[in-house]
C-alpha cells in the first residue's frame, strides 16, 4: 500500500452525527477500490509517491481527495485499522440536514471526477470559532 487514510470518527458527537460519520465510514470501505478518497487531515503516502506526482491541486478547493484519487491508481490505497478523531463543528454550526445534503451533493461531484464542481459551493475553511 502506497497511500492510505484512517477511519474518521467525530470527537463528542450526537447520536444523530455518529450515525452520519458511520454511514460516510462504511461508504468509503465499500467503493474503497473504485473511488479512494480520504480527508487532508490524515493522509499517509510515501513521499516519493507524492514528490513523482505533480502534488496537491492548488485550484481545487477539495485537493486533498482529489489527490488521493489520482495517486490511488493500480489499487495502491488501502483504509488502515486506525481512527482519527475529528471535528463535527461545521454540522453543529450550519446543521445536520444541510451538511450532510452539502457533503452528499459533493460526493456525487467526486464520484463523477468532478472536482472543480465542489469550487462553486460556499465551503469555508479555517477562520471558526472554537
Amino acid at each position: 500500500m502506497d497511500i492510505a487514510c484512517p477511519r474518521y470518527l467525530p470527537y463528542d458527537p450526537t447520536p444523530t452525527i455518529r450515525v452520519i460519520h458511520t454511514f460516510w465510514n462504511m461508504l468509503l470501505r465499500v467503493f474503497e477500490r473504485r473511488l479512494p478518497s480520504g480527508a487532508g487531515h490524515c493522509i499517509a503516502l510515501r513521499s516519493k509517491l507524492f514528490w513523482e506526482s505533480r502534488g496537491f491541486d492548488p485550484s481545487l478547493k477539495f485537493d486533498d481527495i482529489e489527490l488521493v484519487r489520482r495517486l490511488s491508481k493500480g489499487g495502491r490505497f488501502g483504509y488502515v485499522g486506525t481512527n482519527v478523531l475529528v471535528s463535527d463543528r461545521r454540522y453543529r454550526e450550519q446543521g445536520v440536514l444541510r451538511t450532510f445534503l452539502l457533503h452528499l451533493l459533493m460526493a456525487f461531484a467526486f464520484a463523477l471526477g468532478k472536482f472543480e464542481w465542489a469550487n462553486k459551493v460556499t465551503y469555508e475553511f479555517g477562520d471558526h470559532v472554537h
